[in-house]
């Protein structure tokens, strides 16, 4: 990770470590920035970001877990490499998932707080899109999709969103399209919970739906073997 070391925050004590540096190490395999080809260490991670290399070895095993990363014994880890085939599946999962839900979550009118604690969050993805601090933008776009699935109180389905979420990422997202993506996604965010603060149930299954299919064609656009 030495070309990106500049690009890495200091880890902060008010989150674990573990669970920072998990953060960190996923949005640098989701944005592209690790490669499928190299291999990475714990102590050499962790050196990049001036913490130990236990919570950082950590982190690396629950990514493994989460099917990012996969060990290469006595040498590192590996980005999963994922097929276009698979990511395609995925994402048919993700679609039968997300929209639902999402009406659901429209239906069930959530709180003023809940949905303030949602519009706070699109719009820390909104400024990272206009800065172009693309890491920093998908770990709150995944924040807020994710406390979106919370909502429903269905501890499995948040978890399995969340992990197919990641896993749809593995091909990188198109250097060419990324800026513009990010940036329009960020605005649909605040589409859907408009949407959803006025009930209405069959517009935000729509957005969420547009929104899925739209980033399907820009997630690992031309790249992957079939």
């Amino acid at each position: 990770m030495t070309d990106t070391q500049d690009e890495l925050p200091q880890l902060m004590s008010h989150q674990s470590f573990r669970e920072q540096a998990r953060e960190v190490i996923r949005g640098m395999i989701v944005s592209g920035k690790m490669a499928p080809d190299a291999l990475y260490s714990a102590p050499k991670i962790a050196s990049d970001l001036n913490v130990s290399a236990t919570p950082v070895r950590e982190a690396l095993l629950d990514l493994v877990q989460e099917g990012l990363l996969r060990p290469v014994r006595n040498r590192g880890f590996q980005v999963v490499i994922m097929t276009a085939k698979e990511h395609d599946d995925v994402f048919k999962i993700r679609l039968l998932l997300e929209v639902p839900s999402i009406r659901e979550i429209a239906k069930s009118s959530p709180t003023a707080n809940q949905m303030k604690g949602l519009y706070d969050l699109a719009n820390a993805a909104r400024q990272f899109a206009r800065e172009g601090d693309l890491i920093a933008y998908l770990n709150a776009d995944r924040r807020f999709h994710i406390s979106l699935i919370e909502l429903l109180g269905n501890k499995p389905l948040t978890e399995l969103v969340a992990s197919l979420r990641d896993r749809v990422r593995l091909l990188g997202l198109a250097n060419s399209g990324a800026r513009s993506h990010i940036v329009q996604s960020a605005t649909e965010h605040f589409e859907l919970l408009d949407r959803i603060a006025a009930s209405d149930t069959e517009s935000a299954a729509a957005i969420i739906e547009r929104h899925l299919r739209r980033s399907r064609d820009v997630w690992g656009a031309g790249s992957g073997p079939a």
